[in-house]
């Protein structure tokens, strides 16, 4: 341990030492982050002016890290929790929503339009400008999901001179990544972003070896020695994407864009656990994108209008094999709108819009090559129209800020008709209100205090509020069930001052959760689950970034910046309303976050980070299997814990790129560092140490 820290001090000397002999005499561009619009505001706001917990991720990040996808690039630079399976698949959560596999309890967008997807992991970083992490409650915004927060990706819109770049990458177990984007002025108002790339892993990786911190003897025996320094089988996929944006500017006034994306995921792998309990299959995933977006403005209007249509395939097979078969498949399309105008009065903007947001959920099921039988679940759609109102407010000379607004939802449930299944088709709906408001109070030398609070709601799936059908299982909907719903208050302090360095805000959070859906034996039919609004919980934090950049001392010659950004969860505790039985919730870590060193000149920039992962509360599937882990049997009455606290880990992570000219770039990354073996979630391990080195080039 002495060891390894003592070369985490030398890197962090050696990078103090560059940042004085590698000085560019000209200024490097830096980022005031309070200046920075943020788009999923939807008042056109600046961060300064927003009194919610935001944190934004910038291109000179996203382009130079370890993270090949988004759900990497948000466990490397902001305080949020995410679990990250092999399989491309991860999942995230924030303020003590847990992280689960459809991420119902954030949402995700694309220029403030749905993502199409739930998978962080099939996002690729190739087209994406900016990251914008809104914590808390955005249902005034955004409707259904947004309970723990939002995550927004803006992508470019270029409109000077054509520019681009290509990028290749290869690394540790047959990794590989190339990719090329491009983009600015066509002729007479038309341009243009295009990017491609591909991106696979064709051998299974290695997982790591040692742990930084002291690990109990139950920590040990949860990971096991079995599972140190092993191939992790089935662990390879290939992927292929590419976007395109076609825009038209009309006048300095009003433009129209539209984009199209697709993603392909080809036989990308699900090893299943390390040890070999639940096996392992394979899948495909294909993904389109559409959009199209008109805006202006005239007088103090300026007019939105945005359609999409998405569709997600992911087709599962039977077996990893290559005569395996598709044994099942789920379609997700999801289409809408949103209409909205955003009225500039003075300092003041208000906002004013209606959003229809539809998913419809297909399910198709073969119990050999060609015979179809029936799904799992049947059919369904929830279709979502919300009538919004937000302000953003400044007075006395933008010292006193204030954000309020509300929304109002219509949510229709279907259940359709599915091939295999005996059920009746039904519907349902329901109505929801959420509002906010917030108060920020900047005072000087950008010091300022900041104080919000809002509703949010999670809306029932149709096939659990209609409808009764027979398939796979027995269930009968519950037309009385209600959304689960949030109330949230936090209250911080900060300092954002861009001439001396400093950035720093302090957050605490308090969040009273109610009406959890739970699946329960159906009192009405014998051998048939419902569901119901069975439990509450409570959730407090604080949310801590800090940050100095001695760059400030050298008139931003150079950027030396350390920071650090945490999540500290205070309580997190769930109540069984059947028998007023409380516990801590599950899935929740302690402690989340990053800290570290990074450095940036004109020519060179390198940075290392290091990554909490703190401890949580897991079921403990692998109970059901003894001879996994057999040391966590109890002597006296021979079976292991339901429930088991995993340990703690700590990742580090370094980069470096070298700009060789204006048109050439060099880098690499080194991840894992130290070669932890570390889970995010049990029995399936991350990768150990590993590397890349890249290179680039630009026009």
């Amino acid at each position: 341990m002495k060891k390894k820290l003592t070369f985490i001090a030398a890197v962090l000397s050696c990078l103090s030492t560059v940042a004085q002999v590698s000085q560019d005499t000209t200024k490097i561009k830096q980022y005031n982050i309070g200046e920075v619009l943020v788009n999923g505001s939807r008042t056109n706001a600046k961060l300064k002016d927003l009194p919610n917990k935001i944190e934004v991720v910038k291109i000179n990040e996203i382009n130079k890290g370890p993270a090949t996808d988004i759900g990497e690039l948000l466990k490397l630079n902001s305080g949020v929790d995410i679990i990250q399976y092999p399989g491309k698949m991860s999942s995230i959560g924030m303020r003590g929503f847990s992280p689960g596999t459809t991420n119902k309890y954030n949402a995700l967008l694309i220029n403030g339009l749905p993502a199409g997807t739930d998978n962080f992991s099939t996002l690729s970083l190739s087209n994406v400008q900016q990251v914008e992490i809104m914590k808390g409650p955005f249902s005034s915004l955004y409707g259904s999901g947004a309970m723990g927060g939002v995550i927004n990706i803006v992508t470019p819109r270029s409109v000077g001179d054509i520019t681009g770049n290509a990028g290749v990458s290869y690394g540790s177990y047959n990794y590989y990544n190339i990719n090329a984007n491009a983009g600015g002025n066509i002729k007479n108002g038309f341009n243009f972003d295009v990017s491609l790339y591909t991106e696979a892993q064709t051998d299974d990786y290695k997982t790591g070896s040692n742990n930084l911190l002291r690990l109990s003897e139950q920590e040990k025996n949860i990971l096991t020695d079995e599972s140190k320094g092993v191939s992790y089988e089935n662990t390879t996929y290939e992927q292929y994407g590419g976007n395109l944006r076609l825009g038209y500017d009309f006048n300095e006034n009003w433009k129209i864009d539209a984009g199209f994306g697709i993603y392909d995921g080809n036989e990308i792998m699900s090893p299943g656990d390390i040890w070999g309990n639940y096996s392992a299959d394979k899948k495909d995933i294909t993904r389109t994108n559409t959009r199209l977006e008109l805006q202006g403005t005239t007088g103090i209007h300026h007019i939105r209008f945005a359609p999409f249509y998405h569709k997600d395939l992911t087709e599962y097979y039977s077996s990893t094999s290559d005569n395996a078969y598709i044994s099942s498949n789920a379609t997700l399309t999801t289409y809408g709108f949103q209409l909205q105008d955003r009225l500039k009065l003075g300092n003041h903007n208000v906002v004013v819009g209606v959003d229809n947001n539809s998913k419809k959920n297909d399910t198709e099921r073969w119990s050999d090559s060609s015979t179809e039988t029936s799904p799992y679940n049947p059919n369904y759609a929830n279709i979502a129209t919300g009538v919004l109102a937000q302000g953003n407010f400044k007075f006395f000379d933008d010292k006193l800020i204030v954000s309020a607004g509300g929304r109002f939802d219509n949510i229709k449930f279907e259940l359709n008709k599915t091939e295999h299944l005996d059920f009746e088709e039904a519907s349902e709906s329901h109505n929801v209100f959420n509002p906010n408001i917030g108060v920020k109070n900047n005072l000087v030398h950008g010091i300022n205090w900041h104080a919000s609070y809002g509703t949010a709601f999670l809306a029932p799936t149709a096939f659990q509020k209609a409808g009764r059908y027979e398939g796979y299982y027995s269930y009968i909907g519950n037309p009385e069930l209600d959304p689960e719903r949030s109330k949230t208050f936090d209250i911080g302090a900060g300092i954002n001052n861009y001439k001396l360095g400093i950035g720093f805000d302090l957050t605490y959070f308090h969040t009273d959760f109610s009406d959890f859906i739970a699946t329960i034996a159906s009192e009405k039919v014998a051998g048939a689950q419902t569901f119901a609004n069975a439990d509450e919980a409570h959730m407090s934090g604080l949310e801590m970034n800090v940050a100095y950049d001695f760059g400030s001392l050298h008139d931003y010659a150079f950027s030396l910046k350390a920071y650090a950004n945490f999540t500290f969860m205070l309580n997190y505790t769930r109540k069984d309303d059947s028998s007023d039985e409380e516990a801590d919730l599950r899935y929740i870590r302690k402690t989340s976050g990053n800290f570290g060193l990074r450095y940036t000149s004109n020519k060179f920039s390198a940075k290392l980070n290091g990554r909490v992962i703190g401890s949580r509360f897991e079921d403990n599937w692998f109970r059901y299997y003894p001879n996994t882990r057999p040391e966590l049997v109890d002597e006296d009455t021979g079976a292991e814990p339901s429930v088991l606290e995993h340990p703690k880990h700590l990742v580090f992570d370094a980069s470096v790129f070298y700009n060789l000219n204006k048109s050439f770039g060099i880098g690499a990354d080194l991840a894992n560092i130290f070669d932890e073996n570390y889970t995010e979630k049990d029995g399936y391990h991350m990768p150990g140490r590993n590397f890349r080195i890249k290179g680039m080039f630009r026009f």
